[in-house]
């Protein structure tokens, strides 16, 4: 008799990722099969059996997804964020509709810093709203709800603080607000909402800092592409010219002429009726004539009309080759700002660039004036050539190249600089260059090669506990965070231990973000190898609580399939009595009853390992137990509700 091979349940969300890629994943239908076989031929019962094993595996990982989607909803976290995220490639719109709502209740907390959503909530948040799965945004959906949530946070904030939470909560509004317009949302209150957004939004255009500028006036005009209520509309007394914008720009369908005398408007003398002319080029969605978009083009080159300019390219994300390459042309003219604005149009091109294009913006890499522009147009391209990925992880190495010149040499070598502020100018651009670098890097959509993580290795070696630097530490710190948002399935063993050993740094106001960015990517390793558990346990002894913290979480999560005597031996010999009160049911107790299943046939304990089964005496199983709470004196439950 044939018998039905088992299958072994995902330790970590990003094998559950993988495997439900493997089993041709679709939410709303079965999973498919592919069979060599002929339609009309009997299947032996072997292959049967193999086609009902492949189905209930499929049907187990749904379940299992679904289930993490409403253990995120119930346990709101933004730890789990990330993970959560990458879970909705496969949800079903039941699915997507409560991770789209948990995302909006942890925005609508505001469980950062001063009310402000974490940075990398948002992030995640903005990932389910471009991935695959978004199909299922539609009018069901709390997306007022959502608007008023980014509102009240982007308010908070007061654009006081941190850049990078305000460009990405400006992103993420930008997201819902297409999604909007996509299923022709309407009925939104002018007075209540559009109003004081708009408003919030064109303060928020004139921000000094280009890139969030730029976020808030793309923000401003998908604002403006969604109707509101026509009632208060009529009683809101606005002029002729607003009246024409509003019709203008709700038009599917416009003759080529009237585009280009709205194109010639945007040369007008007067600054009303340029402004008008934007605001209905840039709420277009369909594509325009080649020869208007040359023309408008040519204004970048015009200082007082490149803001214009920039407003209506950079609404189009899939222009043609001949204006990128205008655009490609603009990143190595001599003026900065224009620079600036060629690289922030290119960087909302979806598509990816034809090579010639790519060439071209990665040779701007190796000029230390063009290269924030070159990086800021390679923002949003996936899976660029690994060449071109190791060429920008290098220049993390000269980032700070000013800094170490100018300033480092004249500091005590035991003390850092006491803030960034005492840099040169100069060094701004590296700055930007660094900020750059790092959303290309997340962005990848594969695991990064030996050679990339080979010049992680060289990020992450430099600085010792004494003489640490702000800018070193700067380095190091987005490295790590790189590797967590990455998603990182599998490391290298010298990249881990490395790893570890941030954790002996001093505390900074960056310390925080390092420990989360440390754990999450430790539980999400298979197995570590045996130095590492023991490097990691050791950390235990650290008299900082936050590090015994991090250090218990961590090894109280992890999804060993197997652990040596002497790893084991070792783990216990470095774990004060104190640690191991703590930790000990908590680890011993999850990994039992939450990670393994057990089964017993008679005498015989029967594992089922993520790498198989494994067979072990049941009375050796209790032995065990036994000792270690007699040798540690820790209370433990009776062994009997675990088995």
């Amino acid at each position: 008799m044939a018998t039905m091979k088992s299958f072994s349940r995902p330790t970590t969300t990003a094998e559950l990722v993988c495997r439900l890629r493997e089993s041709n994943f679709n939410p709303v239908s079965e999973p498919k099969i592919e069979s060599e076989n002929d339609p009309g031929e009997q299947k032996p019962a072997s292959k049967r059996y193999e086609v009902l094993r492949m189905k209930q595996e499929a049907a187990a990982l749904r379940a299992l997804s679904r289930s993490m989607i409403h253990t995120f909803y119930t346990n709101p976290n933004n730890a789990y964020a990330a993970e959560a995220a990458s879970l909705s490639l496969f949800a079903d719109p039941e699915s997507y509709q409560i991770l789209f709502q948990t995302f909006i209740n942890l925005v609508a907390t505001g469980s950062g810093d001063c009310g402000v959503p974490d940075i990398k909530l948002l992030t995640s948040f903005n990932a389910i709203l471009h991935y695959t799965q978004a199909k299922h945004i539609d009018k069901r959906l709390p997306l007022g709800h959502a608007i008023l949530s980014l509102t009240k946070r982007l308010t908070t904030a007061g654009f006081t603080g941190d850049d990078s939470i305000r460009y990405q909560l400006l992103r993420t509004l930008s997201a819902i607000l297409d999604a909007m317009n996509e299923i022709k949302f309407e009925g939104i209150s002018d007075a209540k909402v559009v109003q004081p957004l708009l408003d919030l939004l064109d303060d928020a255009g004139k921000h000094r800092e280009l890139r969030l500028s730029q976020a808030a006036q793309y923000a401003y005009q998908a604002l403006r592409g969604i109707p509101s209520d026509p009632a208060l509309v009529k009683d809101s007394g606005k002029s002729n010219r607003h009246d024409a914008v509003f019709i203008l720009a709700r038009q599917n369908d416009m003759p080529k002429e009237i585009l280009k005398e709205i194109g010639v408007l945007l040369n007008h003398a007067e600054p009303n009726v340029r402004s008008a002319a934007v605001e209905v080029l840039s709420q277009r969605k369909s594509a325009f004539p080649k020869t208007i978009l040359q023309e408008i083009s040519t204004l970048l080159n015009i200082h007082e009309r490149r803001h214009d300019a920039m407003r209506v390219l950079t609404s189009h994300y899939n222009l043609p080759g001949d204006i990128l390459q205008v655009l490609v042309d603009l990143l190595i003219h001599s003026e900065s700002d224009v620079r600036s604005a060629a690289a922030d149009i290119l960087s909302h091109q979806r598509p990816s660039f034809p090579k010639t294009i790519l060439h071209r913006i990665v040779s701007c890499l190796d000029d230390l004036e063009r290269r924030p522009g070159g990086l800021r147009a390679l923002e949003c391209q996936l899976s660029l050539p690994e060449q071109v990925v190791q060429k920008i992880l290098r220049h993390y190495h000269d980032s700070y190249w000013f800094a170490k010149r100018d300033i480092l040499p004249r500091q005590p070598s035991i003390e850092p600089l006491p803030e960034m502020a005492r840099m040169p100018y100069d060094d701004y651009l590296s700055s930007e260059t660094v900020t750059a670098a790092s959303e290309i890097l997340i962005n990848q959509k594969v695991d990064l090669s030996e050679e990339i993580l080979a010049e992680f290795m060289r990020l992450l070696k430099n600085g010792s506990r004494n003489a640490a630097t702000i800018a070193m530490k700067k380095i190091q710190h987005t490295a790590v965070g790189i590797l967590r948002e990455s998603q990182q399935s599998t490391l290298a063993q010298n990249v881990l231990q490395k790893l570890v050993a941030l954790l002996k740094y001093p505390c900074d106001h960056n310390f925080c973000a390092v420990l989360e960015d440390v754990e999450a990517i430790l539980v999400r390793q298979p197995d570590l190898p045996d130095t590492v558990l023991q490097d990691l346990a050791a950390e235990l002894n650290d008299p900082r609580l936050r590090v015994w913290w991090t250090v218990a979480r961590t090894l109280g999560n992890l999804k060993q399939s197997a652990m040596s005597d002497a790893t084991f031996a070792s783990l216990l010999g470095q774990m004060d009595r104190q640690s191991f009160n703590n930790l000990y049911e908590f680890w011993l107790y999850e990994s039992l009853s939450g990670h393994l299943t057990w089964l017993t046939d008679g005498e015989i304990a029967v594992i089922n390992l993520p790498g198989g089964e494994k067979s072990v005496p049941l009375n050796q199983v209790k032995d065990a137990i036994r000792e270690a709470r007699a040798n540690l004196g820790v209370p433990f439950r009776d062994f009997n509700e675990v088995l």
